[in-house]
């Protein structure tokens, strides 16, 4: 459950933090919680996005602001599976009940909860916004009534306006089409070519820059790309394209590398086994030799709809976090050295240079466990790091000074407009109690059961 305002997020981050540091112990500031906090009660709750968060009574969501205040009572007719509505550019998607279960229709609300007619009568689907930008299905005749159909996607801004050059016609299609969220970095998302089911990149006006060409794509960030295509042998592999479209760095790579950030992307060195994680600089050249296990997807782009958590749950909710490799923040990254060492988690340089050795289990917030059952998560609109363990969760800065103190048997998430959620066992009664904090660690807002 993981929103834009990125830079304000980051430069408010990043003051607050310092100033908290003066407070600080060496194990972070301890999470306090005043006894007049706000109080929402809810079924579900997500996470804030543009200032607010959803929240569900009785099957019906509703939003409330960073300070728990009630902006949109739960009224909404919103059907999202274990995930959960929220907003962009000042509105949000609600998908409502169709004519079976597997047909939602869709409509956009603002703000105060009321429906913007910016969708045409023949709309059937639409993607969240993603700056100013939102991709909409249209059909010549209603789904249920044709096997095949003609199909119409194309992209509108907040006004619903159609963006010129966007449209694409499928003729005669069998099945509804899957709509391709937006999802905008350095000014690019990756978009798809629906007839040839290839991906290309779109700008803010939703024409392809960069023609549909690949299998797979990943976000832009620092100029590069990383895409999936074919080699002379046949066999599919990852490279980079730079801003034009040129292949930056050949195709050689088995698995998606991670996205560039301080000059750094992250690959997996297929030579070795059990597969190791190194870093690529800008040129393709090993710029920090293979140090930590492999351990899953390794971009931020198309991470799955977090999961809403359930008020008043005995066990962990296990939305979906990024595996390793994190990528690097103020020209530092987290790594292991399980061969080396297998008792440090180590902050490295640009070069692979140890910076600092956070020593487990000696340092308590680390824990008890070796470094590779540890699950490191960041988000692009803050500057901190959660470390994910089963004995808790630990906030954390780029160098891996302690912000927050461990949440012993509960977790923490990243921060979003100021506020990250956190749930805590109850030992007595044998719950999570959930809440969130601002950057303080200070208690704002209480979610609670409906009484």
């Amino acid at each position: 459950m993981f929103c834009a305002k990125i830079l304000r997020s980051f430069s408010v981050a990043l003051m607050l933090i310092s100033i908290t540091f003066v407070k600080m112990t060496a194990q972070g500031t301890a999470i306090s919680l005043p006894p007049n906090m706000p109080t929402v009660r809810a079924q579900y709750v997500g996470e804030f996005h543009d200032g607010l968060c959803a929240f569900s009574l009785d099957s019906r969501w509703g939003f409330f602001d960073i300070d728990g205040q009630i902006v949109i009572p739960p009224v909404l007719d919103h059907v999202a599976g274990n995930g959960y509505p929220s907003f962009h550019d000042g509105l949000c998607l609600i998908r409502t009940p169709g004519l079976t279960s597997t047909d939602p229709r869709v409509r956009f609300v603002d703000t105060r909860g009321s429906t913007v007619p910016i969708l045409g009568p023949r709309v059937i689907d639409a993607t969240q916004f993603s700056q100013g930008l939102a991709f909409v299905l249209e059909v010549d005749e209603p789904a249920h009534s044709a096997d095949h159909a003609v199909y119409h996607i194309y992209a509108i801004n907040t006004k619903g306006v159609e963006l010129s050059g966007s449209r694409q016609t499928l003729s005669n299609h069998t099945g509804r089409p899957v709509l391709h969220q937006p999802l905008f970095h350095d000014g690019l998302s990756v978009a798809q070519d629906y007839k040839t089911h290839l991906f290309g990149y779109i700008d803010t006006t939703g024409v392809f820059v960069i023609q549909p060409s690949y299998v797979e794509a990943g976000i832009y960030s620092e100029h590069f790309a990383a895409v999936r295509s074919a080699v002379s042998s046949g066999e599919l592999r990852w490279g980079f394209i730079d801003r034009s479209g040129r292949m930056a760095i050949e195709p050689r790579y088995e698995h998606q590398p991670g996205h560039f950030s301080s000059g750094r992307a992250g690959f997996v060195f297929d030579a070795a086994e059990p597969h190791m994680i190194g870093y690529l600089d800008t040129l393709g050249e090993v710029a920090i030799y293979p140090r930590n296990s492999f351990n899953g997807s390794m971009d931020l782009a198309g991470q799955p709809t977090a999961r809403a958590w359930k008020v008043g749950s005995s066990v962990i909710d296990d939305s979906p976090i990024l595996a390793h490799p994190v990528p690097f923040m103020n020209r530092q990254v987290f790594a292991f050295n399980p061969v080396a060492d297998p008792n440090d988690l180590l902050v490295l340089n640009t070069t692979g240079g140890v910076v600092r050795r956070l020593r487990n289990p000696t340092t308590a917030w680390v824990g008890d466990l070796r470094p590779w059952q540890i699950i490191i998560q960041t988000a692009l609109d803050d500057s901190l790091h959660v470390i994910h363990h089963e004995k808790g969760n630990t906030l954390v800065t780029y160098n891996g000074t302690p912000v927050i103190a461990r949440v012993n048997q509960g977790c923490i998430r990243t921060f979003r407009s100021g506020r990250a959620f956190v749930a805590q066992y109850d030992e007595g009664a044998l719950v999570y109690r959930t809440f969130f904090i601002d950057l303080s660690g200070t208690g704002r807002i209480e979610i609670k059961r409906p009484d």
